[in-house]
C-alpha cells in the first residue's frame, strides 16, 4: 500500500509526518475529518441519550454508588432480560433457496405433456423409429432445466453447511453476540452487525472480531521489531524481552495457523456514525452518502493495524467513564481513527484526526459488491416516523419516568417506615443523661436501673410513647405504574414481577397482547437475520475458494464460479420463520396432533416430509436424514414380517383375505384432538396459543 510519502523504517512501518503529501491530499483529509465531526454533532443528542440509557439500566438514582442504600426496584433490568430471552432464544436455522425462475423454454410444466413425450420416446425406442424433433427438444429442455435446478439446490445445501461452519467458528460465540445485539437494541434503540472477510495475515482495528489465528501475534512482532530498529526499544526494557519471547514462541510452533473467513463484528452504536442526511436506520442507510466507524486506538495499535507510525502528529483523546471522548494532552492519550465508507465515491477512506495523510491509500471497500454497499446492518425495534430524528426511543427511555416514580415511592415508603419506628418522650429533667442513654440502648429483656425516678413513681407516666401517622398504602401504590409499563412495552405484570391478583382471563388477555408485541419484534429480527444471511451468502460465494469449501463441507460440496450478478440473482439465504425466537413446542405439538389424522388420509402426502416435520418439531437438533431412509417400510410392517408364521397356513392372517391382516379389532381408539393441557379454542375467545 502507498501511504502518501511518509518515511519508511526497516520493517515496513510508515513513520513520521508525511513529507510529500500534496496540498490537495491534505485538504481532502482535513475535509473528511470535518465532515465526520459535523455528522457526530448532528447525532450528538442521540448518542448522549444512548449513554444515559445504558447507565440507567444499572444506576437509576442520582449520584448512585455501589454502597448506596437507597431503595431501588430495578424493573427495567428484568424487562431487558425478558425481551432478550423472548426474542433470541437460539441461533437461527439458515435455509438456502434458489430464486423462482422459468427454467423450461419448451415444456409447459404440465405432467401430462411430459408423460406423453416420454411414452412417444419409449415407443420409438422399442420400434426403432426416430422420435419427432419436437419430442427430442422437449426432453432435452426438461433435462437441462432439471439439471440446473439440481445444481443450484446442491450449491444451496453447500452454502447452508458452510454458513453453519462460519457461525460456529466465530471467536466469540455467535449466540452470545446476537443476544448482546438484541440487548443493545432494547437499551440503546439500535444495534449493528458489520460484515467483514478476514484474509490471511490481515489485521483489523476491531480486534475482537478477528478469527483466532496467528495474525495478531505477527502484527505485534512486526511493530516491536520496527520500534527496535528505530531505537525506540531499550535493550534491557520490558518491550525488548516481550519481543524476544514472542519470537521464540513463534519459532517453536510447528503448525502456524493462518486463517481466512467471514467475520461478524458487533460495533457499539456509539461508534457507527451515519451522515447528517440519513433518512432511516435500515439496511443500506437511505439518504446516506457515507457511514463512518470510529475507533479510539493507541499509536501502537495504529502501527499494528495500518502500518503507520503517526508519532505525535495527531489529536489526543481520552475515554471518559460514560464512553464519551474528550481531547487530552496526557501521555496515555489515544487517537481517533475514522473508517469512512463513501457510497458516492465508491471508496473507503481511513484517516486519523490531526494526521495530515491517509492511513491507508483510498480504495474500494473490502466488500464493494454488497447490495447495501455499507457493511453495517442496523437492528431497530421501536422505529418511528419523524423527519428530524432517525434514532427512536429505546424501551429503557420509554420506561424511564415510570421506573423513577416507582423508585421514588419505594424510597418514600422506606423513609416513612423508618420515621414510624417506636419513639418515647419524657419530660426534660426526668432522667439523668446516662439513664436516658441506657433506656434507649437497652436490649430485649434487659433491666435498666435509673437514678432519676423517685420511689413508687410510675415509669409509664414518666415515659410515654409518641403516636405517629401510619403508612397509608394508597400513597405509595405502584399498580398504576406497572399497568402503564405493560401498555408501553407490551409486557404483563407476571413478566415484570408477581401478579396483583389478576384473574386467569385477565392474565390470558395480557399474555396474548404481549405475545403479539413479541411476535412483531421476532418478525423484525428474522427479517434482519434474513438480510444478514443473504449478504453473508454473497460474500462466501464471492470470496471462498472451492478447495477450502470442499475441505470444510466435504468432497460432495458443489461450489461454482459465478459473477457478482449471478451471485446476487441465482441464490439467496433466508431464515426459517420464527427460528430465532423461543419456540412454543406445546402449541406446535397440539396443532400437529389435531391435524395429523386428517393429513395421513390425504392422497399424495409425502411420508418423508411428514417424518421430517415431526422430528424437527420434537427436537431440531436431530438429523432427520439419518432417521429416515427412503424405501424402507414402516416399523410396524417390518415387525409383522419378522413374526413367525402360523402352523396351519389356512390360519395365517395374511391368507384370510379382507377379513385378516390389519382388519382385526383395534383396542386403540384414540383420535387426534385437543390435549388436556391445551384445550380446543372457544369460538367466542381468541386462541392465545395459536
Amino acid at each position: 500500500m502507498a501511504y502518501g510519502g511518509t518515511e519508511e523504517s526497516n520493517n515496513g512501518i510508515q513513520r513520521g509526518e508525511p513529507v510529500d503529501a500534496t496540498e490537495q491530499r491534505k485538504a481532502l483529509v482535513a475535509s473528511l475529518c470535518d465532515e465526520v465531526k459535523q455528522d457526530k454533532e448532528r447525532w450528538a443528542s442521540a448518542f448522549k441519550r444512548m449513554r444515559a440509557d445504558m447507565k440507567f439500566v444499572r444506576h437509576q438514582l442520582a449520584g448512585e454508588t455501589d454502597e448506596d442504600e437507597r431503595a431501588k426496584a430495578n424493573i427495567i433490568q428484568r424487562h431487558v432480560k425478558q425481551r432478550v430471552a423472548s426474542l433470541y432464544a437460539k441461533n437461527p436455522t439458515f435455509i438456502a433457496k434458489r430464486r423462482r425462475t422459468l427454467d423450461f423454454t419448451i415444456w409447459d410444466g404440465k405432467k401430462a405433456t411430459l408423460e406423453k413425450a416420454a411414452m412417444e420416446l419409449q415407443g420409438a425406442m422399442q420400434t426403432g423409429a426416430m422420435p419427432s424433433p419436437e419430442t427430442v427438444a422437449l426432453m432435452q429442455d426438461v433435462q437441462q432445466g432439471i439439471q440446473k435446478r439440481a445444481m443450484l439446490d446442491r450449491v444451496g445445501k453447500t452454502l447452508e453447511v458452510l454458513l453453519d461452519y462460519v457461525i460456529d467458528e466465530q471467536p466469540v460465540p455467535f449466540k452470545s453476540q446476537c443476544k448482546q445485539l438484541v440487548r443493545r437494541s432494547v437499551t440503546c434503540s439500535v444495534g449493528y452487525v458489520k460484515l467483514a472477510f478476514q484474509r490471511q495475515l490481515t489485521k483489523r482495528p476491531d480486534i475482537e472480531a478477528n478469527l483466532k489465528d496467528i495474525t495478531d501475534r505477527l502484527a505485534n512482532v512486526e511493530r516491536l521489531t520496527a520500534d527496535a530498529a528505530d531505537n525506540k526499544v531499550e535493550p534491557n526494557s520490558a518491550e525488548a524481552e516481550r519481543l524476544r519471547l514472542t519470537r521464540d514462541n513463534l519459532q517453536r510452533e510447528l503448525d502456524v495457523v493462518v486463517r481466512e473467513g467471514l467475520v461478524f463484528d458487533f460495533p457499539s452504536p456509539l461508534r457507527v456514525i451515519p451522515d447528517r442526511d440519513c433518512m432511516m436506520l435500515a439496511p443500506g442507510f437511505p439518504g446516506c452518502r457515507r457511514v463512518t466507524e470510529e475507533f479510539l486506538l493507541t499509536c501502537d495499535q495504529i502501527k499494528e493495524t495500518y502500518g503507520v507510525d503517526v508519532g505525535e502528529n495527531y489529536t489526543g483523546y481520552k475515554e471518559l467513564a460514560n464512553g464519551a471522548v474528550q481531547k487530552s494532552n496526557q501521555d496515555s492519550k489515544k487517537a481517533l481513527v475514522y473508517e469512512i465508507y463513501d457510497r458516492k465515491d465508491g471508496l473507503l477512506y481511513v484517516v486519523c484526526e490531526g494526521y495530515s495523510d491517509f492511513l491507508v491509500e483510498p480504495s474500494p471497500p473490502p466488500l464493494p459488491y454488497l447490495e447495501t454497499f455499507f457493511p453495517f446492518l442496523p437492528l431497530v425495534f421501536n422505529a418511528m416516523e419523524e423527519e428530524c430524528e432517525v434514532y427512536p426511543e429505546s424501551d429503557v427511555r420509554l420506561l424511564r419516568p415510570l421506573q423513577r416514580e416507582i423508585n421514588r415511592k419505594y424510597e418514600a415508603v422506606r423513609q416513612h417506615r423508618i420515621a414510624n419506628r417506636p419513639l418515647y418522650v419524657a419530660k426534660e429533667g426526668t432522667f439523668e443523661e446516662d439513664d436516658a442513654k441506657a433506656i434507649a440502648k437497652a436490649d430485649a429483656h434487659d433491666v435498666v436501673q435509673v437514678k432519676g425516678l423517685t420511689e413508687n413513681q410510675d415509669v409509664n407516666k414518666a415515659v410515654q410513647s409518641l403516636d405517629k401517622v401510619g403508612v397509608d398504602p394508597n400513597l405509595y401504590e405502584t399498580g398504576t405504574d406497572i399497568a402503564l409499563m405493560q401498555l408501553i412495552v407490551g409486557a404483563q405484570e407476571a413478566n415484570l414481577g408477581g401478579t396483583g391478583g389478576d384473574s386467569a382471563t385477565e392474565s390470558s388477555i395480557a399474555e396474548n397482547s404481549r405475545l403479539t408485541t413479541v411476535a412483531s419484534e421476532i418478525d423484525d429480527l428474522d427479517d434482519f437475520l434474513s438480510i444478514l444471511a443473504r449478504l453473508s451468502g454473497q460474500v462466501l460465494l464471492r470470496e471462498m475458494s472451492e478447495p477450502i469449501v470442499k475441505q470444510v463441507c466435504g468432497p460432495g460440496a458443489v461450489w461454482p464460479t459465478l459473477t457478482n450478478q449471478q451471485i446476487a440473482e441465482e441464490l439467496y439465504l433466508e431464515i426459517q420463520a420464527g427460528s430465532s425466537g423461543r419456540p412454543n413446542k406445546e402449541r406446535d405439538l397440539a396443532n400437529f396432533e389435531r391435524v395429523a389424522p386428517t393429513m395421513v388420509q390425504i392422497p399424495g402426502i409425502n411420508p418423508e416430509w411428514f417424518a421430517k416435520y415431526l422430528i424437527q418439531l420434537l427436537d431440531n437438533t436431530i438429523d432427520w436424514e439419518e432417521a429416515v431412509t427412503a424405501g424402507l417400510p414402516a416399523i410396524v410392517s417390518m415387525n409383522r414380517m419378522t413374526q413367525p408364521g402360523a402352523e396351519d397356513p389356512a390360519n395365517s392372517p395374511d391368507a384370510q383375505g379382507e377379513q385378516g391382516g390389519q382388519n382385526a379389532p383395534n383396542d386403540d381408539t384414540s383420535t387426534g384432538g385437543p390435549q388436556a393441557a391445551l384445550p380446543a379454542p372457544d369460538a367466542a375467545q381468541p386462541n392465545v396459543m395459536a
